[in-house]
């Protein structure tokens, strides 16, 4: 079986420069974290022990995890921020806070919504988000907390770009 190695034409360049499949971030990212229930605690937790500067909020006060930056409200946690996640109740309560997430992320900015909502109110984030130069992408989690304590949930990403 003959061995073929792809080309490119001459002068022609690759596009692709991401990194590869596999390769690790090194650099800390500016991460809101909203909803912080036993899941979401737990989880912004692991994201504070990864180095990253997370900054929280919470319905109910007192509820970060230690190293992280709790705020007082979605807004003032999501201000230019990398990420800004949710792990929230239903659709009300990530409907309330996404009115922040869109005033408040960089035109870069990627709202990652990890509660359980309907596919109507993922499709009208994705379209409010890009609207405003912005990404969705939605990632449902299984598993209990104390998977999300270990860090042994699955998440199942899906999004444009």
């Amino acid at each position: 079986m003959e061995h073929r190695t792809a080309r490119l034409p001459d002068g022609a360049r690759a596009r692709d420069h991401r990194p590869p499949q596999g390769a690790v971030r090194e650099a800390v990212m500016r991460v809101a974290f909203c909803g912080l229930g036993r899941m979401g605690r737990a989880m912004a937790g692991n994201l504070v022990a990864a180095g990253h500067e997370v900054r929280t909020w919470n319905r109910t006060p007192g509820r970060s995890p230690p190293g992280a930056r709790e705020c007082a409200s979605a807004r003032e946690a999501a201000s230019g921020v990398e990420v800004a996640i949710t792990m929230l109740a239903d659709d009300a309560a990530v409907e309330s806070v996404s009115r922040d997430l869109f005033a408040a992320l960089p035109s870069v900015g990627v709202h990652c919504g990890m509660s359980t909502i309907s596919v109507q109110l993922s499709r009208l984030l994705s379209q409010e988000h890009a609207s405003r130069g912005q990404r969705y992408v939605a990632a449902p989690v299984f598993g209990r907390p104390e998977a999300a304590e270990a860090k042994k949930l699955w998440i199942l990403p899906a999004g444009d770009g």
